[in-house]
C-alpha cells in the first residue's frame, strides 16, 4: 500500500480459501448498493446519479468491512489493538476551520471528514 495525491493505492491477490470470505462480503455489499440504487430509480431518483463502476463499488465495500473489524469487540482477530487515530485541534473543531490528520497518512482531511469519522469511533481528548 502507498499513498499518493491524497489517495491510498493498493492491490493484491490471495488463495481462494482466504479470498472467499472477502469476495462474499464485498459482493453482498455491492449487491445491496445496486438494489438500493434500483429502488431509488423506481421512486423517481436519477438512475445515473451514482456512476461508480463495479470495481469502484467493490473497493468502496471494503470500507465498512474494515470499520466494522476495527470496532469489533471480538478478541480472536490478530489486530494487535489496531486503531485509526484522527488528530484535530479542539479550537479548529469548534471554529469550523482547519483540518485533521490521520496517523499513518500524509494527506490532511477536512473538518467534516474528521467529524464523520469521529461519529462512529471512540473519542479521546487531550488538553495539549
Amino acid at each position: 500500500m502507498y499513498e499518493r495525491d491524497g489517495m491510498l493505492h493498493f492491490n493484491g491477490k490471495c488463495d481462494v480459501e482466504s479470498g472467499a470470505p472477502i469476495k462474499t462480503a464485498v459482493e453482498a455489499i455491492v449487491t445491496a448498493d445496486f438494489r438500493a440504487a434500483l429502488d431509488d430509480a423506481r421512486r423517481g431518483s436519477d438512475p445515473d446519479s451514482d456512476l461508480r463502476s463495479v470495481p469502484q463499488r467493490q473497493l468502496d465495500a471494503l470500507v465498512p468491512i474494515a470499520r466494522h473489524v476495527l470496532g469489533c469487540e471480538q478478541i480472536d482477530l490478530p489486530l494487535g489493538g489496531a486503531t485509526v487515530v484522527v488528530r484535530m485541534n479542539l479550537e479548529d473543531l469548534g471554529s469550523g476551520e482547519g483540518h485533521a490528520l490521520i496517523d499513518g497518512m500524509n494527506q490532511p482531511v477536512s473538518r467534516a471528514t474528521a467529524r464523520r469519522m469521529a461519529a462512529s469511533m471512540t473519542m479521546a481528548g487531550t488538553s495539549g
